[in-house]
């Protein structure tokens, strides 16, 4: 079980980057299967501006994964976020895959890709992230 807090910061083209600040807070965990199969998840809080004004929004992620040595990892996700039932924003849905790779036992790559499965997800993201244990 692991703690993650995310922060956006309105900085760059206004195209690539959000215009406010927003946060994230995550509880992540991970379950070993049989063999080399995984299965993780998180439980999601953010706050962020929204449409008209800030919006409180939780969401869940579920992803099954495989691991194809001690180090390399590949996933796929469904994740979906929920936001206050007061506020004009939609729910989301989407569907990644991405890899994982363990650098050492206090640092973690990583990359995904994803889509939208409805009209109010984005059609396409990526990402790229570095992980570090303290």
């Amino acid at each position: 079980l692991s703690a993650l807090f995310d922060m956006s910061i309105p900085v760059g083209d206004s195209d690539l980057s959000h215009d406010e600040f927003g946060f994230e807070f995550r509880l992540a965990w991970a379950y070993e299967l049989q063999g080399p199969f995984a299965l993780g998840g998180n439980l999601i809080y953010s706050n962020y501006e929204g449409q008209t004004e800030r919006v409180s929004e939780f969401g869940f992620s579920i992803a099954p994964s495989i691991h194809m040595s001690d180090a390399a990892s590949i996933y796929f996700e469904y994740f979906g976020l929920y936001p206050e039932s007061n506020v004009p924003e939609e729910d989301q849905h989407f569907m990644g895959t991405g890899f994982t790779y363990l650098v050492n036992d206090n640092m973690q790559l990583d990359a995904r890709v994803g889509t939208g499965l409805n009209d109010a997800s984005e059609d396409l993201f990526t990402g790229a992230g570095v992980v570090f244990r303290m």
